[in-house]
């Protein structure tokens, strides 16, 4: 039965969206339907159609208590909005419903996990983080009404109840389910804690999956872990990292590890890493060598004109002269010995760069 939070919030998305003008919106980028947007939640196929939902708040353009938002893609091009699909309406959301994931159930349902979250002690109380449940049609959703299936009562002991959230669900090749969770001690570093269930409504811990030795900042949020070509891929969003020479500057990003999964033990090593150097600074590097290149080649051209000049000169009086085909001859050498340079110096430097990032992959890993 649909409550009247949510009932709410479709009727004020239905009317304000409407009056934002579509030629104001992104062509390509998805935005929400009226008001605030920030994490995306529950990316999945489901009938025919991609799904995806994010974290809403309809009534401001700021954070406030998250609601799920949702649209569907045929193509991941173009965007259909549907009514909200979650609103903070139960004791145990009351302050939020957080980030989360959505997988189809055996039955056709489909079904969200996500992080609900309540607040005690007033404004400046704490904030209690469970993993609760919705199931819908892909319209309409009902949650759970055993939620939260997860709480603190879950968690191995030295963990914070007050940051415990993001699951992601995946279904194993039994038919059972697993979910990653992430956490931290109170040391606040962080950890993911992998759950299992074998009906994705009753759920069990299994093991800390990985560990944050400190290396990639405190917390670790949203993670995934997923296998691919041989490996296993755990992609995390640590918060609080500390600048690391080009790296890490804005404070919170998103880490790839690469390594393996071990099925005895239920714990994941990492192999490898992929950093913000490859995502986000290569291409600054980049533009920084074409720069250079720029002032080689404008450096080059001044020296060659004179130098071209003064090997192909014709004299007249006092005066050096250049004829036509000559100034020709000096125009084409000069462009063509600039291109030269600037390319190579280009090459140089880029491979140098590539080197640096491939050693910094290889460092040690970070979960412990």
């Amino acid at each position: 039965m649909m409550n009247h939070s949510l009932i709410f919030a479709r009727a004020y998305e239905k009317e304000a969206g409407g009056k934002i003008p579509a030629s104001t919106r992104p062509i390509f980028h998805l935005t929400p339907w009226v008001g605030w947007m920030n994490d995306p939640n529950g990316f999945s196929y489901y009938r025919g159609q991609y799904h995806l939902f994010y974290q809403y708040y309809p009534y401001d353009t700021e954070w406030n208590s998250m609601h799920w938002g949702h649209a569907v893609s045929h193509d991941l091009l173009h965007w259909t909005y549907l009514p909200a699909a979650l609103a903070p309406d139960a004791p145990y959301d009351s302050f939020g419903c957080f980030s989360g994931s959505a997988m189809e159930l055996p039955d056709g349902k489909q079904l969200l996990l996500y992080t609900g979250v309540r607040k005690e002690g007033g404004d400046k109380g704490k904030e209690f983080q469970t993993q609760c449940i919705a199931v819908g049609d892909g319209l309409d959703y009902e949650k759970y009404a055993q939620n939260p299936v997860l709480d603190a009562k879950d968690l191995p002991e030295g963990l914070s109840p007050y940051d415990f959230r993001d699951p992601k669900i995946w279904r194993k090749p039994d038919g059972g389910y697993r979910c990653v969770v992430g956490a931290r001690r109170m040391d606040k570093r962080g950890v993911l804690l992998l759950f299992g269930s074998e009906d994705a409504f009753h759920w069990h811990f299994e093991s800390i999956l990985a560990e944050n030795d400190g290396r990639f900042g405190l917390m670790w949020e949203c993670p995934d872990f997923f296998p691919l070509d041989g490996k296993h891929v755990l992609f995390v969003s640590p918060q609080d990292m500390l600048p690391e020479g080009f790296e890490y500057h804005n404070g919170n990003g998103t880490v790839c590890q690469i390594g393996t999964f071990d099925e005895e033990t239920l714990k994941a090593g990492a192999e490898g890493f992929i950093s913000a150097t490859q995502k986000y600074l290569f291409p600054v590097y980049a533009v920084v060598c074409l720069v250079l290149a720029m002032i080689v080649v404008l450096i080059y051209t001044v020296l060659m004109h004179w130098l071209m000049a003064i090997l192909f000169k014709v004299k007249f009086g006092n005066t050096l002269r250049v004829n036509t085909l000559t100034y020709a001859i000096i125009g084409i050498v000069e462009i063509l010995g600039g291109l030269s340079v600037g390319f190579l110096l280009m090459f140089g430097v880029l491979l140098v760069i590539n080197v640096l990032v491939n050693s910094l992959n290889k460092t040690a890993p970070a979960m412990a």
